[in-house]
């Protein structure tokens, strides 16, 4: 992963700097931002209406011989929902006055099934047109990370930070399905063809946030990073803007969009290579808790 690792130095030395003198009691914020939005501890609980767009190869090589599978549009051909309402929750620790530790966690599942429309390979199986398959696809997501105020004023903070990311996938197929067998033979059998692989990123974040009035907030954030080895190559975006009304001082509400795109150009894993384009964006409406 050589290409962010010039990044990632980026980052670790404004870390250092951030952190080269001991946080205060007198660190403390003192702002025009709702006192519930600006407390040492946030915990936001959201529920989000993700659409999603998924395509998919997966070839595979058995006994010398390849396998080049189909590229999939998997909401058809799993079946599973291209929209759906999901769990996220995130949080904020400030532990001085432009330090802060981030965190979050979402899981989006989805499952169907879907009488299929031409044959389709996947994992070195064929499924044939007309046959009845049972899809699946999982994403489990997690982060914990470090920002900084590189620029603070009573009304408006910028910020730039550094965290690792998580993103779990699992799919799979069960169906009736054509196998070519390493020595050319061809039998016909139930099949489940599983797969899932794990992902973890340093992402490289930017982000805005202003108190509109002593009730009123927005926040824009991003997040990205590129990277390139031998058996793994893609990108990864994290971006999105939301509103928020805090009627009390801990208490407040939220609501907003936000845009997620993998990109995994390759991903080997023993005899098995993925490529995919995922992505999923869409409103969420949560609650947020200071203290």
């Amino acid at each position: 992963m050589k290409r962010f690792s010039s990044g990632l130095a980026v980052a670790l030395g404004v870390l250092a700097l951030a952190l080269g003198g001991p946080a205060r009691a007198a660190d403390v914020a003192f702002s025009d931002f709702p006192e519930a939005a600006d407390k040492p501890f946030v915990i936001q609980l959201a529920g989000v209406w993700n659409s999603f767009d998924t395509q998919a190869r997966l070839d595979v090589t058995r006994g010398g011989v390849a396998s080049v599978g189909t590229t999939l549009d998997l909401e058809q051909v799993f079946g599973v929902p291209s929209a759906q309402w999901d769990f996220r929750g995130e949080g904020s620790w400030r532990f001085s006055k432009r330090n802060y530790i981030d965190f979050g966690y979402s899981a989006l599942n989805r499952s169907g099934t879907r009488a299929l429309d031409a044959d389709v390979i996947w994992n070195g199986n064929t499924y044939k047109a007309g046959a009845t398959l049972d899809g699946k696809f999982d994403n489990y997501y997690a982060y914990v990370g470090w920002h900084y105020d590189i620029f603070r004023a009573d009304n408006i903070k910028v910020w730039t930070g550094l965290s690792i990311a998580y993103e779990h996938f699992e799919t799979g197929l069960n169906g009736q399905a054509t196998i070519t067998n390493p020595d050319g033979s061809i039998t016909k059998s139930a099949v489940a063809a599983q797969f899932s692989i794990g992902l973890p990123a340093p992402l490289i974040g930017l982000g805005v946030s202003g108190a509109i009035s002593k009730s009123w907030t927005f926040d824009f954030y991003t997040r990205a990073i590129g990277f390139s080895s031998t058996d793994i190559a893609g990108s990864i975006l994290e971006t999105g803007l939301s509103f928020g009304w805090y009627p009390t001082k801990n208490f407040g509400a939220v609501f907003g969009a936000d845009l997620t795109k993998i990109s995994i150009r390759k991903y080997r894993k023993d005899n098995e290579t993925l490529s995919a384009d995922y992505k999923y964006t869409g409103p969420h409406f949560g609650l947020v808790f200071g203290f």
